[in-house]
């Protein structure tokens, strides 16, 4: 059945709406190392945003809603410490703190759906404590972190911006994320680099005294419930070989994404599968006539696996491309 297209002369809604913002900010920051092995960082920063939002609504029942017109003013002073001790020429092993806040204008919040308020400020506290190893003459390196992040007035969308013209956002509250992280990189063989990344994330929603009705509860999620959209288990490897000799300019390599099981919503109440997406390149590079030419070939999903790449937290998922295939040229002078 075809779409009649006249009905977008006469929409039922239409809605306009303008957001802006403005930033101001002070920073001080200041390193100081005592003997041979140790450096302390501290740093304060002072912000101040001003946000506006303005919408105008005409329905064909109703006609013009009354023009809506918010402004905010948000002022935070937020603090950055950390501490490095290197016990070795190879190995150094740190901790930190910091602190940051951020601001959404033109957003309206309401757990009903018909209050209208203007979103509370974004605030988010880290720590974290790892070590970090130099090898092979600081060619190879790995870092290992343990984090505990904990961020308050999280948003999530009611619908996807084409079903929800009023941009309704819904609190979810407070998040904390528990972990490690393990980052290595560098070339391990002569000719070939290396990098690997795994991470274990305990991400749990703590919304101590909210409430919610109708779809609210999917949207917003209960104390102890999993944050929507995040693998417990994740991790990446990628390689790359850059021949010698009569190939030279030739470099090739292959790398894998894993993702573990992810919550639909922070309802929990559905979960996607995780998955395994393999990619592939290829590049020649060479000099014409003073230029540097190299041209490309990328393979996307090199298996043809059908997964999940994202999802909104409101039952919409976004299915992973195919298999693809990228060709690019590159002239550099």
């Amino acid at each position: 059945m075809a779409l009649p297209l006249e009905l977008l002369d006469h929409p039922d809604q239409t809605t306009r709406r303008n957001t802006g913002e403005r930033w101001s900010a002070l920073s001080l920051q200041d390193q100081v190392q005592f003997g041979e092995s140790f450096y302390f960082l501290v740093g304060l920063r002072y912000d101040a945003a001003s946000a506006h939002n303005s919408q105008s609504v005409y329905t064909a029942t109703e006609g013009a809603q009354p023009y809506v017109n918010n402004k905010a003013n948000v002022y935070a002073l937020k603090q950055r410490e950390g501490f490095v001790w290197r016990a070795r020429p190879w190995l150094s092993l740190y901790a930190k703190y910091t602190e940051n806040f951020g601001a959404t204008p033109g957003l309206y919040v309401g757990a009903d759906g018909q209050t209208a308020l203007f979103l509370p400020q974004q605030s988010a506290q880290e720590w974290e404590s790892g070590l970090k190893v130099s090898l092979a003459q600081d060619r190879i390196n790995a870092t290992l972190a343990f984090f505990n992040l904990t961020k308050k007035n999280i948003a999530s969308t009611l619908l996807e911006p084409a079903l929800d013209p009023n941009g309704f956002l819904f609190l979810t509250g407070t998040a904390r994320n528990r972990g490690l992280e393990l980052d290595l990189h560098g070339e391990v063989l002569p000719g070939l680099e290396v990098l690997a990344s795994y991470a274990y994330i305990d991400s749990r929603i703590a919304n101590e005294g909210s409430t919610s009705t109708g779809d609210g509860n999917e949207l917003i999620g209960a104390t102890g419930n999993r944050l929507f959209g995040v693998p417990r288990n994740g991790g990446s490897i990628w390689a790359a070989y850059r021949f010698s000799g009569p190939l030279r300019g030739l470099k090739a390599g292959a790398g894998g994404i894993a993702r573990g099981a992810r919550e639909g919503d922070n309802a929990n109440d559905y979960a996607l599968p995780g998955f395994v997406k393999w990619n592939a390149f290829a590049s020649y590079s060479w000099l014409m006539e003073g230029l540097e030419v190299s041209a490309q070939l990328n393979v996307d999903n090199l298996f043809n696996r059908s997964y999940v790449e994202s999802l909104s937290g409101t039952r919409t998922v976004m299915p992973g491309y195919p298999r693809r295939w990228l060709a690019s040229l590159r002239v550099e002078f």
